[in-house]
């Protein structure tokens, strides 16, 4: 075999983060997925022209991440163009009732996600077309987690759609290309390498100042990934959704903040703690770098401290927020260092979690010529999470939508209801039926 040299490129500190999560757990689960149904007279061909220009067109799908064999550093790299099956796995399906099909592409998606990646070897998605007849197909898609985050993941998908209509003639000029990740990348490196990481001392000091606040009461046993569980859903339209914006107004906060005001608040009713920490998952994009397909969303927790007064835990909930919003562009190393320490102090529990989605493409029907394709039809259910709490909040124009995923610690029949009557609660709903 012929080695063929490669250029090395940085990992961007988010990257870097879920390398070395992933390196201590392998369970760490490491992929997005989306399944849509289309519906309609598809060009098969037009499609796959349109997948491959759209990978072509995306740098971070094209990463391969080794290991320097001096450093022992992580380093990514550019893999050529993908063809045939390595691009997409087409299949027919079409001996099966509709009702069978489903079943059969909900399988194969769950299967997808829990192979996991690995970057040596692997590119970094699965995609699968499934053909049941000549007006219906399942598109099932798989993204490996250290190549795209949730925003890039939508940057992604909104270009194959927009390519697709170029193919078709819907559009007269190709849809520009998004700039390149892996140079972002480079020189997020080159910047820590000149200046330093100027958030470092932020975080030394908040490690300290966090272990020496925690108390005997906050010190709650670790609860390893299981497969026992429940999820809830709180959905918020209407009138509802009117007074929580403007609750939103008033008080100067922004819609995620209240609802993670609202969950710390329904977790503490149900636990003796007296410090709680949340990660949250902050995309750490600069304005030049909004929509570049890739991985740059970090996990940052906050703590908050326990009050029976709802407005202050929502105004420390605020302060917490920004406070981390202004250190996002952390260096992945700094970071590594400060969940390192926190993990390993008697006293902190981080086992809540909370993500924030805004109008994602992923989420919404798309229509391209003859074809119509609506997501999620084909969405496998996943149960496996974490020991604690995990808080998707979805926000569209005419709806927020909160799915909430308890751990063992949480899911008992009169804990989980007190924990959904709390949220809603908390943002202005009443209690469920």
């Amino acid at each position: 075999m012929i080695a063929v040299p490669v250029r090395a490129h940085a990992l961007t500190p988010a990257q870097l983060v879920h390398h070395q999560a992933m390196s201590r757990n392998p369970s760490v689960r490491d992929a997005l997925s989306t399944s849509y149904r289309i519906e309609g007279e598809l060009d098969v061909d037009a499609f796959v022209r349109a997948l491959a220009g759209a990978v072509r067109r995306c740098e971070a799908l094209r990463i391969g991440v080794s290991r320097d064999p001096d450093t022992g550093e992580p380093f990514q790299w550019l893999r050529p163009e993908p063809t045939g099956r390595t691009l997409v796995t087409c299949q027919n399906v079409s001996n099966a009732s509709e009702e069978e099909f489903a079943r059969y592409a909900r399988s194969v998606l769950a299967a997808d996600i829990a192979k996991g990646y690995d970057l040596a070897t692997d590119y970094p998605f699965t995609f699968r077309l499934l053909r049941h007849s000549a007006r219906l197909h399942a598109f099932q898609v798989t993204f490996s987690h250290l190549a795209l985050d949730g925003r890039g993941r939508s940057l992604f998908l909104a270009d194959l759609w927009r390519y697709l209509a170029y193919l078709g003639g819907e559009a007269r000029d190709e849809p520009a290309p998004p700039a390149s990740f892996l140079a972002s990348a480079d020189a997020q490196a080159a910047e820590l390498a000149e200046r330093g990481d100027p958030t470092a001392r932020f975080w030394q000091q908040r490690s300290s100042r966090l272990r020496a606040e925690a108390g005997p009461r906050d010190a709650v046993a670790p609860v390893a990934y299981a497969e026992e569980g429940v999820a809830l859903t709180v959905e918020v339209g209407g009138p509802d959704l009117g007074e929580l914006r403007e609750r939103c107004r008033r008080a100067g906060c922004s819609e995620f903040q209240l609802t993670i005001a609202a969950l710390a608040g329904a977790l503490f009713r149900v636990s003796e703690r007296d410090l709680l920490g949340i990660t949250v998952f902050v995309d750490a994009r600069t304005a030049a770098e909004r929509d570049v397909p890739g991985m740059y969303t970090v996990p940052l927790t906050l703590f908050l401290r326990r009050s029976e007064d709802a407005d202050a835990l929502l105004r420390e909930a605020r302060r917490e927020v920004v406070t981390l919003l202004w250190n996002r562009r952390v260096a992945g190393a700094t970071l590594a260092d400060f969940q390192a320490e926190i993990a390993a102090s008697a006293g902190l529990t981080t086992d809540a979690a909370a993500t924030y989605l805004k109008d994602l493409v992923p989420l919404r029907p798309v229509r391209v010529g003859p074809v119509l394709a609506r997501p999620g039809a084909y969405d496998p259910v996943v149960h496996r999470l974490s020991g604690g709490a995990d808080l998707l909040v979805n926000s569209r124009e005419d709806q927020l939508r909160m799915r909430l995923r308890l751990g063992p610690r949480y899911a008992a029949p009169g804990v989980s209801s007190s924990i959904l009557a709390e949220l809603r609660a908390g943002v202005g709903l009443p209690p469920p039926g």
